[in-house]
């Protein structure tokens, strides 16, 4: 018996993500020049994704976060303008960053659709 762990990882060129965590938890630092959204998938797991050495590319980004009993934190740039729409049950995802002196980039937006079942998450 025991629990299988499962990473699954996609890491498109095109700079889109595809993550799907089982009972494991991972780190990761997204390294390409421009971040254009993607698929997160936790299931008594935890993903901690840092965005800090990317951009946005111009117009709208989506990143679906589907987390069952587990969650996902990501790190952004505060002068990035990000949208969450929680669809969340018994869970929630907040966005915590520090807000900027500065405007936000209006251009660029990072919508994140958080589905969270007894989980949750944040973007710090």
């Amino acid at each position: 018996g025991g629990y299988h762990r499962i990473i699954e990882e996609t890491y498109g060129k095109d700079g889109t993500i595809q993550y799907n965590l089982v009972f494991t938890g991972s780190e990761q630092v997204f390294l390409d020049p421009v971040f254009r959204g993607g698929q997160i998938s936790t299931t008594f797991g935890a993903l901690h994704l840092d965005l800090r050495r990317t951009s946005l590319q111009e117009g709208i980004s989506y990143l679906e976060i589907n987390s069952v009993f587990g969650g996902v934190n990501i790190s952004a740039p505060p002068e990035w303008h990000i949208e969450i729409r929680n669809e969340s049950v018994m869970g929630g995802f907040n966005d915590k960053r520090p807000r900027p002196l500065t405007n936000t980039d209006d251009d660029r937006k990072l919508v994140i659709i958080a589905n969270c079942v007894f989980g949750g998450g944040e973007v710090k």
